[in-house]
C-alpha cells in the first residue's frame, strides 16, 4: 500500500545495513506512475502505465506473471490476500478487482477518473477522484458505501490519496481545502483551508494530521477539531508527501532539500541538500530515511545528524517512492527499470 500503512506515515518498521549491493535488476517494459509498488509474501506487484500488472518474485527477480489491463494504471494498487485492486484514469474504467489465483476480474467500477492510491481499511476501500470526489466502496461487493462532494460551482482535482484512522477519513484538493470525512457515512466533520492546491497526501499520528500546500507551507492541524496547531514556511511549493515517526517528519522540497522537523513544534532539525529534484515521498525506516533522486541516485541519510550514510547512482531518475521487504530495498525508475538492492555479504 501507498504510505507503507492505512494513516499513510510512510514508516516501515525495519532496519537495513549499509553498504548496499545492486542484486537484481527487472525491464518492465514501461513506465511507473508516482506512487509506489507494493510486496506480499515475497512478490512484488508492479503496475504501470501501459496498464500491465507484473509479479516478481523478490529473491531473484525473475517474472512470475503478467497481466495486461484496459488502460494506464495511475496509482497504487491495494492487495488483500489474493485480490487486488487497481485505479485508472479512464472515462470507461475507474476502479477495479482482481483475482489472482482464479486470473479473472471480481468487479469493476465508473466512478470517475482517478490519479490517486486507493486506501483498504476493513473491508473497506476508499478513492479521491479528478473531479474531488471521495468514496468508499465495499471491497468484496464493488458497491459504493458513499460519497463525498466538496461545495465548488466548479469541479476541483484531487491528486491527494486519502488517509484515515478507522474513524475519520482525510485528503487534499486543489480548492486548497483539507477535508475529514465521517469514516462510516460519509459527512463532513471538517475541512481546513490553505491558500493554494493540496497536492500531497495527508499522514495521522495520534491526534494530528500533516500535510503540505503548494502554498509552500507544511501544516499541522488538530484531528478532532481541525484547527491550526502549527505551520512551517518552506518557501517553495510542496507536491510531495512526508513520513512520520514519533518525534519527527521527514519531507522533500521542489527546491531538492530533504528536511527534518520537530512534530511537536514544526521547528528545522535539520536538511539534507540532495542537488535536484527528489522522489514524489521518503521512506522512514528504523535506522534511515531513503530517498530517491531525478539525478539518479538513492540515498541513505541518517535519522538524527542528516548526513548521508550511503548513496548509489542507477540509469534513471528516480520519480516514485522507495519501498522495502525484510531485508530488500527496491527502486524504479524512469528509464523502465526496478533495481533491487540488498546488504552487502548478506545472503537472502
Amino acid at each position: 500500500m501507498f504510505g507503507v500503512n492505512f494513516t499513510r506515515t510512510n514508516f516501515y518498521d525495519s532496519e537495513i545495513n549499509p553498504p548496499l549491493e545492486k542484486f537484481w535488476e527487472y525491464d518492465a517494459d514501461a513506465g511507473f506512475s508516482k506512487y509506489s509498488a507494493c510486496i506480499a509474501d515475497s512478490i512484488l506487484f508492479l503496475p504501470t502505465l501501459y496498464g500491465e500488472l507484473h509479479l516478481v518474485n523478490i529473491y531473484n527477480g525473475k517474472k512470475i506473471a503478467k497481466q495486461k489491463f484496459a488502460g494506464p494504471i495511475s496509482g497504487s494498487i491495494a492487495l488483500d490476500n489474493n485480490e487486488v485492486c487497481l485505479t485508472f484514469s479512464n472515462s470507461d474504467i475507474s476502479l477495479l478487482c482482481y483475482e489472482l489465483i482464479a486470473g479473472k476480474k471480481k468487479w469493476d467500477l465508473k466512478i470517475g477518473e482517478i490519479e490517486t492510491a486507493p486506501l483498504l481499511f476493513e473491508k473497506k476501500l476508499f478513492v479521491s477522484t479528478l473531479d474531488g470526489k471521495l468514496f468508499s466502496i465495499d471491497k468484496n461487493k464493488g458497491i459504493v458505501n458513499w460519497s463525498f462532494s466538496p461545495e465548488n460551482k466548479i469541479p476541483k482535482p484531487s491528486y491527494s490519496s486519502p488517509a484515515t484512522n478507522g474513524q475519520v477519513v482525510l485528503y487534499g484538493c486543489d480548492d486548497g481545502y483539507l477535508y475529514a470525512v465521517d469514516f462510516d457515512n460519509g459527512k463532513l466533520k471538517w475541512k481546513f483551508k490553505t491558500n493554494a492546491s493540496i497536492k500531497s497526501t495527508p499522514s495521522i499520528n495520534e491526534q494530528a494530521v500533516y500535510f503540505g500546500s503548494t502554498d509552500g507551507n507544511f501544516y499541522c492541524v488538530d484531528l478532532e477539531s481541525g484547527e491550526l496547531r502549527w505551520k512551517h514556511n518552506f518557501e517553495c511549493p510542496i507536491y510531495n508527501s512526508q513520513a512520520l515517526s514519533d518525534s519527527f517528519i521527514y519531507v522533500n522540497t521542489q527546491d531538492g532539500f530533504l528536511k527534518c522537523l520537530n512534530i511537536d513544534s514544526g521547528k528545522e532539525i535539520w536538511k539534507f541538500y540532495a542537488g535536484s529534484l527528489l522522489s514524489f515521498s521518503p521512506l522512514l525506516i528504523k535506522n534511515f530515511v531513503i530517498v530517491g533522486c531525478y539525478n539518479k541516485n538513492i540515498y541513505l541519510i541518517d535519522l538524527k545528524t542528516g548526513n548521508l550514510i550511503w548513496s548509489y547512482q542507477v540509469n534513471g531518475r528516480i520519480k516514485s517512492s522507495p519501498i522495502m521487504w525484510k531485508k530488500f530495498l527496491i527502486v524504479m525508475t524512469d528509464n523502465q527499470t526496478v533495481y533491487c538492492f540488498k546488504p552487502k555479504n548478506d545472503n537472502p
